[in-house]
């Protein structure tokens, strides 16, 4: 299931030969920044139907899924 960013892990894959030497450096700025960007702070809520629970309109009866970013 894809976050907001909306990019699947394949595509990661795909493009990780050409992105793995700029990773680290990254990583250094946003350590020395103290900033996490936003969007990795950013999920997709899905709610699950629990399974023999039947008022789907009680919140009760759902579990929130937090989809999230994958970098």
């Amino acid at each position: 299931a894809l976050g907001t960013d909306r990019i699947q892990n394949w595509m990661w894959k795909t493009i990780w030969p050409q992105v793995k030497r700029h990773a680290p450096l990254l990583f250094q700025c946003i350590t020395i920044i103290g900033t996490i960007p936003r969007d990795w702070k950013t999920a997709r809520m899905v709610m699950i139907p629990k399974p023999q629970k039947m008022d789907f309109p009680q919140a009760s009866a759902h579990r929130p899924i937090a989809l999230l970013n994958t970098l």
